[in-house]
């Protein structure tokens, strides 16, 4: 037996070091995993806390422009009912001493009655003359804490705070009236208006989650005047002299034309909350939103903890996967505690490796060439003298799309721009400059976008030896752009016409007298041009949020043929060429859905059967039971839908387009909408239809008894 050499390391010497160099690598790997972790999670947290805030700050500056639409609407009314030409003529034949004070006010109460009830909002109408003197008034009292002095007369509009009168808050508007004459002012008028709309703009919880409130509020010196009381409040006070409230800070900001947000770190015991102020343009007002903070970053902090937990998981098996690694590879220290077996060991660690350095070459080959050709856009490589190296299946699959029958090199230069001037071709560019060039061409043939970029090729002394081409197709995107300006181009024009038939009608009320017959009529055209322009909106604004899941849908238990009875009765009278009947039979399963949601779907459906029935017909709607569903249709017997439009119809701003005939207008928003709501409720929605005879739209509902049944068996399971 061969005795230990002097200095030879003993087998328990070894281990212990293949132990110490194990622990050593797991908790440097360790180590570094979590400092990465930690560096990779504090910048998304410095990123999305300020897009947190920037919300909150949005959502009160959405409300400031509805408060200013409200106050611009009460300026408007109060200057068309100054701008009377019968009440303002009577006030100056009284100021030329032509009329006494009991004539004029006789005349100008009527007239002033009258534009008291043709506003909504409006309660009261008090006419004043230069002097003073009560003209005329109507509606409401004035409250004596109004100043109505001469010395606060104003020569143009102006907002009054807010009153409270018999327990409700009123907004009154002082207005100059002017000679036709020499444009001199003869009187005033203060109208007083509810603010229904104002509380209704300011207790809507919409992205405030639970804890949001809103407050419309005017600075006092050090105080602050709040005109509501809080959504959340329990007792409502108008008009709250507030001296100590924690939120004036923000109001003082706002107060200085400023928008933002801050925290607020003590609200009378509650939690620490975030408030995001914004002034009120044309007042004095600020507005208010406030949340608690913990609620507006639960968002921030789900997220982050989801990053965190698989950076940790990933951290784990980093940790695993390298103590894995370096097990066998320390294994390899035990073969050398003797010295014949350590020479073995090296010889064959040394054919090892070899074997090993070839394998990995050729794997890397393989790999390089199965991520070349596996890359989904055109590759292509070529020399400095652009001859056709190296091309990946892509490549040949787009080229014999493009140009079938051409050698590849034709292909190819047509598809990069070979075929071009220098001063376009991206390639020849690159060989000048040395450095990657990129754009975008169109391939003529085809009529089809590419974006086409170049990278050069370098050895390792820096020789530019060649280049390489990527093509990736983006005629989709082209048509997406393409798409969306023609969508602006259809929302614009359909606005258009309604809103130019209200300008025109408007504007020659304002500049011509006309009687009441007339003004009804010239009132009831605005009225129906509004209501389609609010129906546009509505339904655009209603899809978007749809798609984006901003709204929750309330569903209940409900009878289908109760709301197809609702939706036929609002219809029954919209034309006398349609005949709308129900075919409903009774006992009917019931349904779970949204009833405002599946409604605004079948008016949608029954008025596009009666807008794409030009010629009149009988319109149909009928329910029936089908499997484990309820499916619901609309026929009409209407001009009848392409084939080559049934599958695109319910795509956002489709519209089938037949140059042979009329088309009624729209902007193809309606079935879509009907699409997201019968998709949101587990159904399905598709269409049969023929040119010349009409469509029928069907839309599938799940029943109640079968869910039930459906949910009990996968409890069971």
């Amino acid at each position: 037996m061969r005795k230990k050499a002097m200095g030879e390391p003993s087998h328990y010497a070894i281990k212990g070091l293949r132990k110490k160099i194990l622990l050593s690598s797991v908790l440097y790997t360790l180590a570094a995993l979590l400092l990465i972790s930690a560096l990779s999670i504090y910048p998304l947290y410095t990123w999305m806390r300020p897009a947190a805030e920037a919300n909150l700050t949005h959502a009160a500056e959405i409300r400031a422009l509805a408060v200013e639409e409200y106050l611009s609407r009460m300026v408007e009314i109060t200057r068309q009912i100054n701008s009377r030409t019968a009440a303002r003529n009577y006030l100056a034949d009284y100021s030329a001493g032509k009329l006494t004070l009991e004539q004029v006010s006789q005349f100008t109460t009527a007239i002033l009655k009258d534009a008291l009830e043709i506003s909504t909002e409006a309660v009261s109408i008090t006419r004043f003359d230069r002097e003073g003197r009560t003209i005329a008034h109507i509606g409401k009292p004035l409250r004596p804490e109004l100043d109505i002095s001469l010395s606060s007369w104003y020569q143009q509009l102006k907002l009054m705070d807010l009153v409270a009168v018999e327990g409700q808050l009123f907004l009154a508007v002082k207005g100059p009236i002017r000679s036709t004459a020499d444009r001199s002012v003869i009187g005033h008028d203060i109208v007083m208006f509810t603010t229904t709309s104002l509380q209704r703009i300011l207790w809507q919880t919409t992205g405030l989650g639970t804890s949001g409130e809103s407050w419309l509020a005017r600075p006092v010196e050090e105080s602050t005047v709040v005109f509501f009381p809080s959504h959340r409040a329990t007792e409502e006070v108008y008009n709250l002299l507030m001296t100590d409230w924690p939120l004036q800070p923000a109001v003082t900001r706002a107060a200085k034309g400023k928008a933002g947000s801050m925290k607020i770190d003590r609200d009378h015991g509650y939690r620490k909350k975030a408030v995001a102020y914004t002034p009120v343009a044309g007042s004095n007002w600020v507005l208010l939103v406030s949340m608690s903070e913990q609620e507006l970053m639960a968002p921030l902090y789900r997220q982050i903890l989801m990053v965190a937990a698989l950076v940790l998981t990933l951290t784990i098996l980093g940790t695993l996967g390298m103590l894995a690694l370096l097990r066998p590879m320390t294994g390899r220290v035990m073969v050398y505690t003797k010295e014949l077996d350590k020479l073995n060991s090296e010889l064959t660690q040394e054919v090892a490796e070899r074997e090993k350095a070839e394998a990995r070459l050729q794997r890397s080959q393989r790999e390089w060439e199965k991520t070349f050709e596996a890359i989904t856009d055109a590759v292509v490589i070529r020399d400095t003298q652009g001859r056709l190296l190296k091309m990946n299946q892509a490549t040949q699959h787009l080229l014999g799309e493009l140009a079938p029958g051409q050698s590849p090199e034709q292909g190819c230069r047509a598809l990069f721009g070979f075929d071009k001037p220098a001063s376009e071709c991206l390639f020849c560019r690159m060989i000048e400059t040395r450095e990657a060039q990129c754009g975008e061409q169109r391939h003529e043939t085809a009529d089809r976008w590419f974006h086409i970029a170049c990278y050069p090729l370098f050895d390792d002394d820096q020789t530019l030896w060649g280049g390489v081409l990527i093509a990736q197709d983006v005629s989709e995107q082209k048509k997406m752009e393409r798409i969306k300006d023609e969508m602006i181009s259809s929302v614009s024009h359909e606005m258009r016409t309604p809103l130019t038939a209200m300008l025109g009608f408007v504007e020659f009320m304002l500049e011509n007298p006309v009687d009441r017959e007339q003004q009804i009529d010239f009132l009831q055209t605005i009225h129906r041009e509004t209501e389609r322009l609010n129906e546009l909106v509505s339904n655009f604004l209603d899809l978007q949020r749809l798609q984006a899941q901003l709204e929750a849908y309330q569903f209940r238990e409900m009878d289908i043929c109760a709301l197809l009875h609702e939706t036929a009765h609002l219809f029954k009278v919209a034309s006398k060429k349609h005949q709308v009947s129900i075919q409903c039979p009774g006992q009917l399963p019931t349904v779970r859905v949204d009833e405002n949601r599946l409604l605004q779907a079948l008016k949608n459906l029954l008025s596009n059967a009666i807008k794409y029935s030009p010629a009149g017909g009988a319109v149909v709607i009928a329910a029936r039971p089908e499997g484990d569903h309820l499916v619901v249709s609309v026929r009409d017997q209407g001009m009848g839908i392409p084939p080559h439009a049934r599958e695109r119809i319910f795509e956002r701003f489709y519209r089938a387009d037949d140059s042979s005939r009329p088309m009624p207008g729209g902007i193809g928003l309606g079935l879509s909408l009907v699409r997201e709501v019968i998709k949101a409720h587990g159904g399905e929605v598709w269409v049969e239809s023929e040119e010349g005879k009409g469509s029928t739209f069907y839309f599938s509902l799940p029943m109640v008894e079968n869910k039930a049944e459906k949910d009990k068996e996968k409890t069971e399971g």
